[in-house]
């Protein structure tokens, strides 16, 4: 069973989303995120790192959550601080909030769920699938769909903001792990 709600909740943010946002995106993507490592422009960064969420969350299940979680959390800290900063409405800002939170505890709460699927197989016990929930644990309120609302509201902001802004590139910027990789 996949973990995520997949259903599209557009305009989630209360800013009308463009049905064709994707080509202004690409051109963002492609003047500020590098081919590899970091990027040295808060635009560039913000891009790389809400797509590095959505892409762990949509292609891999987050499945590579509990190694790198550092990574990922500083990879959301990173999106709201940005979106957060007053460029969007507030309607937006907390849609931002609400998203990158969510995000946050889904991760948590599969690797206690993995966690307790692992317990129950190390004692003999079939691992059913979701035979590790715990009612005393729900499961966040998450929909991945909401990540592909936060690159479009990315796009956004860096419209909003269309002169580069500098950004120290650091070796340990993100805890490690995750350099080399794009998108």
């Amino acid at each position: 069973m996949w973990p995520f709600k997949r259903g599209r909740r557009r305009g989630a943010a209360g800013i009308p989303i463009p049905e064709h946002w994707g080509p202004a995106y690409k051109a963002l993507w492609d003047r500020y995120v590098p081919a590899s490592g970091q990027a040295d422009t808060v635009q560039g960064e913000l891009i790389r790192a809400a797509a590095r969420v959505r892409s762990e969350c949509h292609r891999n299940g987050m499945l590579n959550w509990p190694e790198s979680r550092a990574q990922f959390e500083a990879f959301c800290r990173f999106v709201r601080e940005h979106l957060e900063d007053g460029t969007l409405p507030a309607q937006a800002s907390e849609f931002v909030r609400a998203t990158m939170q969510s995000t946050i505890d889904m991760g948590r709460w599969l690797e206690r769920q993995w966690a307790r699927e692992e317990e129950a197989e190390a004692a003999g016990a079939e691992a059913e699938e979701n035979a590790g929930d715990d009612p005393n644990d729900p499961r966040p309120d998450f929909a991945e769909a909401d990540l592909l609302e936060i690159e479009c509201l990315v796009e956004l902001w860096c419209e909003a903001h269309p002169e580069p802004i500098p950004r120290p590139v650091s070796e340990d910027a993100w805890g490690g792990g995750l350099e080399g990789c794009k998108g």
